[in-house]
């Protein structure tokens, strides 16, 4: 970068980490009030078992009831321990994360773009912090055949929380055929992983047939009857559309997102960037239907880290800059004129609206000279 362009960049930079730190301020005194809503009802299932009940009306604990047994097996000080859990997967995604440039303030900006992230954590639900442990597990690369298995026993692990996670057992499959490299051994690698999450739950249907049926019921009651669909295309227009068409517009958004970002990365030359993994795991979270804030705040995450890591300066910090202007709209604009309905007032649309702009921001990205596309 020219001199001027130096400056430009860290201008932009302070004016971006300024405003992710209002928003993330912002986010923590809104949620402060009310911290690990989540723990108290994995507590209560533990103890009362999958049907809650709650001053807002009867919960559902819709995880697997392998979990409600971890959960039973917590015992005494259960908020203490489970805790300690999250703190354990936390340190895990620091220790694997590290390495990578701008892997702080990628985290930072992924707590606090729309304040979602923060809400994410706050709530003490679960799923983020599995998310974050196997986003850098992830980030580890796929190099070592020990790297490859560690990060799909994790997998296999998280998927019995979250069946969903699953998808993320095609991440080295991806980065090998990115890399043109034989595809056997991780297509085997992935077939036994799904093989034995597949066989861990149908030998529990089979023992334990009672408990699999209120979970399943719990699940449609939770989805389909309460309408918890997620905050993603298929929640949004599952009322409009229908189940199928929603599903539909959720996969045609899906497939343009990978589009857009593969593209991108195949003109950039970063197909064999071992950053290409974090791109990857951006669209393996995103494929879920039911997405929701705690899976969408480490997605963007390793979508903001791949950015940071594409050398692409005072570029890729406009991106970021525009996406967070986006999400004070909901922090802030809404709040300011008054406005307690429609689109913008919710934080969550916003949220997703920046993410599209973080997707769509990719193909403003400089070529590299390695790149096909970008030689003479």
């Amino acid at each position: 970068m020219t001199t001027k362009e130096r400056a430009l960049h860290w201008l932009l930079l302070a004016a971006l980490i300024l405003l992710a730190a209002e928003q993330f301020a912002d986010a923590l005194i809104e949620h402060a009030h009310a911290p690990m809503l989540d723990l108290a009802v994995y507590r209560s299932a533990a103890e009362n078992g999958p049907l809650i009940r709650s001053p807002h009306g009867p919960m559902y604990f819709t995880y697997h009831p392998i979990m409600r047994h971890f959960f039973q097996a917590l015992g005494a000080q259960f908020d203490l321990k489970l805790l300690t859990v999250y703190t354990l997967l936390t340190l895990l995604y620091g220790a694997t994360i590290r390495a990578r440039p701008g892997a702080a303030l990628a985290t930072f900006l992924g707590l606090a773009i729309g304040g979602l992230g923060i809400a994410a954590i706050t709530t003490g639900n679960i799923t983020p912090f599995l998310q974050l442990a196997i986003l850098g597990l992830a980030a580890r690369g796929f190099d070592a055949p020990r790297d490859r298995w560690t990060f799909l026993a994790a997998v296999a692990v998280t998927a019995i929380v979250k069946p969903y996670m699953i998808a993320y057992v095609l991440l080295p499959l991806g980065v090998a055929m990115a890399r043109r490299q034989p595809l056997r051994p991780h297509m085997i690698a992935a077939a036994a992983t799904i093989g034995a999450v597949v066989v861990l739950i149908a030998l529990y249907a089979v023992v334990r047939p009672d408990e699999t049926a209120i979970f399943i019921r719990n699940l449609t009651t939770q989805t389909l009857a309460q309408g918890d669909l997620g905050i993603a295309a298929y929640g949004r227009l599952a009322g409009q559309l229908g189940s199928a068409g929603a599903l539909i517009a959720h996969a045609l958004i899906v497939l343009t997102a990978a589009t857009i970002t593969i593209g991108s990365a195949w003109r950039q030359g970063r197909l064999a960037d071992p950053g290409f993994v974090l791109l990857l795991f951006f669209l393996a979270a995103i494929l879920n239907p039911r997405l929701q804030d705690y899976d969408l705040f480490p997605a963007l995450t390793a979508l903001i880290l791949y950015l940071l890591g594409a050398q692409a300066g005072w570029r890729a910090t406009v991106v970021l800059l525009i996406a967070f202007v986006a999400g004070g709209v909901a922090l802030h604009g809404a709040r300011f004129a008054d406005v307690e309905a429609g689109f913008w007032s919710n934080a969550r649309n916003v949220y997703l609206v920046a993410t599209a702009l973080l997707v769509a921001g990719l193909v403003t990205l400089p070529r590299s000279p390695q790149s096909p596309a970008a030689r003479p």
